[in-house]
């Protein structure tokens, strides 16, 4: 082989063994800067959080009163418990406390269902008119009587849808109390009268509570009997807490 054919022969054969010296010390660093890039995470569902309460709408609410037919609706009944918890804070001398149950006691009565009959409603409000009055004055008697007035409406509202309570039960409440206005005032003619409606109210409820809790029947006898046989305002007011006290239990039996 002649010099010349050598030299070339030597200069393609280095050529040859540099290229492949540089594709073997690439390869890694190209598969360094793989590995160094971060692989892209599918994006997670955005979570919806379950555990913030909502309130029911107008219409929700509504529906469960209609589902619910053979229930006292709850704008009727908190008509009653509120007239009840004005009683008490008029009574305690509280006229801040007694101000916000009148207030609230107006609210609900803007919401009673239509089916109520409007005359029993008209009377509701011209009580709450009397009442807004009778509190402006820190007057104690009137509201008192007022309030009482409210449980015996709410009663009478009540009838229709059948509570599970029976309504003679709410009377009995409002005939207790008003053994304790009367008696205050000194009003024996109708602590009589009031004696009487509260013995006729006892015997129409007396057999499903003598059914249910003879126990309590019982013991309800005896206090109706106390009520007979008192003849004196002042027994009549006597007795006005263990009327109310034995009503509690009495609505007890029905729950």
């Amino acid at each position: 082989m002649q010099v010349s054919q050598k030299i070339f022969f030597l200069a393609a054969l280095i050529g040859i063994l540099g290229i492949s010296s540089c594709a073997r010390t690439s390869t890694p660093n190209q598969a360094q800067v793989d590995k160094s890039t971060p692989t892209q995470q599918p994006q997670a569902n955005k979570q919806i959080d379950v555990t913030t309460p909502v309130e029911a709408t107008d219409e929700a609410k509504e529906r469960e009163r209609e589902v619910q037919d053979e229930q006292v609706p709850t704008s009727l009944t908190n008509v009653g418990n509120y007239g009840e918890a004005l009683y008490d804070t008029a009574k305690a001398g509280d006229w801040t406390k007694a101000s916000a149950n009148l207030k609230l006691l107006q609210q609900v009565t803007g919401k009673l269902p239509a089916e109520i009959a409007q005359k029993d409603v008209a009377r509701l409000k011209l009580t709450t008119t009397n009442l807004n009055r009778s509190i402006t004055a820190k007057n104690k008697s009137t509201t008192l009587q007022e309030a009482n007035q409210v449980t015996l409406i709410a009663a009478r509202m009540t009838t229709e849808f059948k509570p599970k309570v029976p309504v003679e039960v709410t009377l009995l409440d409002y005939y207790g109390r008003e053994f304790e206005i009367l008696s205050a005032s000194g009003n024996k003619a109708q602590l009589t009268k009031t004696a009487a409606e509260f013995q006729q109210t006892w015997n129409t409820l007396r057999p499903a509570t003598q059914a249910r809790n003879s126990s309590e029947a019982k013991t309800f006898d005896a206090i109706a009997a106390r009520i007979q046989a008192a003849k004196s305002p002042a027994e009549y007011g006597r007795l006005a807490t263990p009327v109310l006290d034995a009503v509690d239990k009495l609505e007890k039996v029905f729950l």
